[in-house]
């Protein structure tokens, strides 16, 4: 199969900061590792980013320096960030782009609507749009809104018909790093208090938000109790006068710039106080409560339908007079017993970190394979055991809390007698399966699917894969109880070859002769 080469189109300057160019190299990434070549274009504005999308092993393209400020009036309400007209943009690309065999361009740019796309269509095979505003009409094949309460109807006037619409957090394009550390981090905000605070209000944070929000952390009846950090990129305007001031506040205060173990600082963190963007997902994956500001009219939907979910507390917008009242009082809220843990448990439900994986399942075709289970695994196996009432199948259907499950799924991940695999189709995680083996030739089979991985043939793959390792493990029979009611599960085993041989205690009993293979 020959390597996918896709392309994308974004920007980072001081007014658009630097998240669409972050988001899109996590993307990128992502299809590096899957086998596909990505090569960015990005127009020389003042914050660009093209030095670290090239440190990152990827070809950057600098799309030449706006030469005029006066933009032509009308297009969509962001034109000005582009600071070139749409035709020009679009012939810029297409003079880079003219010697590639591009199968994917996607364009992560507010700037640019249907008419820009439309005169990229003679360039590329295809086009995703990744959009978080649903205020202009699109020609793509893909549209990606990773935004909560954004529905796919929102797009009805703005995308033809037979356009995939990719649509909420469990799309967000995070680093592989919070999908590893979410199974462990979510047993740890069991029995969290209040002291850790991090502050993360994007890289630029052009306004010093982060400069307010100190002050208001250093006004707080309790701030002596707290430990705080912040974290800025290095372009940040107001940087050198934070750390000037660093000494003053009652708190041991930490500033830190460009990090690399983001994950790591949410991990450790009680308490997020942020801007909404793509943190806005990295948090929730971790299940860190937080207490949000917008700093942009477009983050203003995205943070109140996350602070209906109880999932954050929308403190208002940056520029607002009262916020730091509802911040002294969202302290004194989150300093009651439970109330973090609460938050946290809504919070880990909006997003679980494999959305990236998703969407380089749409991108780049990729087979169903097996791997062996992690205790990084642990979350995914609990929410597939409960997800549409799957649990209901099981002999036992109340599913335990989750930090009696993670030690159950230790204990298994220990155990002798257990082999335990994960269903992925290329990097993302579908399903597992588990042999439980009862004697020296004979094992018992557990199959369980993500919500959205059933009636794919996703488990009849696994089962087919697990019984090429059985065979490896010289087991002669396979054995398999399924609920009566549970027919989709009995059609994929039968499928597989399992055939009813009983009943025990009220569940179908399936056994499968296990074929040698050489």
């Amino acid at each position: 199969m020959a390597t996918a080469l896709i392309a994308f189109r974004a920007d980072a300057s001081l007014e658009i900061g630097s998240g669409h160019v972050v988001r899109c190299l996590t993307l990128a990434k992502a299809l590096r590792e899957a086998g596909a070549e990505c090569l960015f274009l990005s127009r020389d504005l003042e914050g660009s980013l093209c030095d670290r999308i090239r440190s990152e092993g990827f070809s950057c393209h600098l799309l030449p320096a706006p030469v005029d400020a006066d933009l032509p009036a009308g297009g969509p309400a962001h034109a000005r960030w582009a600071k070139v007209s749409w035709e020009q943009d679009a012939q810029d690309c297409a003079a880079a782009l003219k010697d590639h065999a591009v199968d994917w361009l996607i364009m992560d740019h507010y700037a640019f609507d249907r008419n820009w796309q439309s005169a990229m269509r003679p360039y590329v095979e295809r086009i995703m749009v990744w959009d978080d505003l649903a205020d202009r009409a699109h020609d793509c094949d893909v549209l990606l809104d990773q935004n909560l309460g954004t529905m796919g109807s929102d797009y009805d006037a703005l995308l033809a018909d037979h356009v995939t619409r990719l649509i909420g957090p469990k799309y967000a394009q995070l680093r592989p790093e919070f999908a590893a550390q979410r199974a462990e981090a979510l047993v740890s905000r069991c029995d969290r208090t209040l002291t850790k605070v991090l502050i993360a209000m994007g890289g630029v944070d052009q306004h010093n938000a982060t400069g307010r929000i100190l002050e208001a952390l250093g006004a707080w009846k309790n701030a002596a109790s707290l430990e705080v950090s912040v974290v800025l990129g290095r372009q940040a305007p107001h940087l050198d006068a934070l750390a000037a001031n660093a000494g003053r506040f009652p708190f041991p205060l930490e500033i830190a710039c460009d990090v690399t173990d983001m994950g790591h600082r949410m991990v450790e963190a009680d308490l997020a106080i942020g801007a909404v963007g793509g943190t806005t997902w990295e948090r929730c994956a971790l299940g860190l409560p937080t207490l949000m500001l917008t700093i942009a009219a477009n983050q203003i939907p995205a943070a109140q339908a996350l602070g209906q979910t109880g999932a954050a507390i929308l403190l208002g917008d940056e520029t607002s007079e009262h916020w730091q009242d509802a911040l002294a009082h969202a302290l004194d809220r989150l300093s009651e017993p439970d109330a973090l843990a609460r938050m946290s448990e809504v919070a880990a439900g909006i997003c679980d970190g494999d959305g990236t994986a998703r969407l380089v399942r749409e991108l780049v075709q990729a087979d169903v394979s097996l791997r062996t289970a992690t205790q990084e695994d642990a979350r995914r196996v609990w929410e597939w055991r409960r997800e549409g009432g799957a649990n209901r199948y099981y002999r036992s259907q109340q599913e335990p809390p989750y930090p009696d499950h993670w030690n159950w799924f230790q204990r298994a991940l220990r155990a002798q007698t257990t082999r335990f695999w994960v269903l992925e189709q290329g990097a993302l995680p579908l399903g597992y399966v588990r042999l439980d083996l009862t004697n020296a030739d004979r094992a018992f089979v557990s199959l369980c699917l993500a919500e959205d991985a059933r009636g794919r043939g996703i488990g009849l793959s696994g089962l087919v894969l697990a019984e090429a390792i059985a065979s490896g493990l010289k087991l002669t029979y396979l054995d398999a109880e399924i609920h009566p009611d549970n027919h989709a599960s009995a059609k994929v085993f039968e499928k597989a070859g399992y055939a009813r041989t009983g009943m025990n205690e009220g569940f179908n009993v399936y056994q499968r002769k296990v074929q040698a293979r050489t």
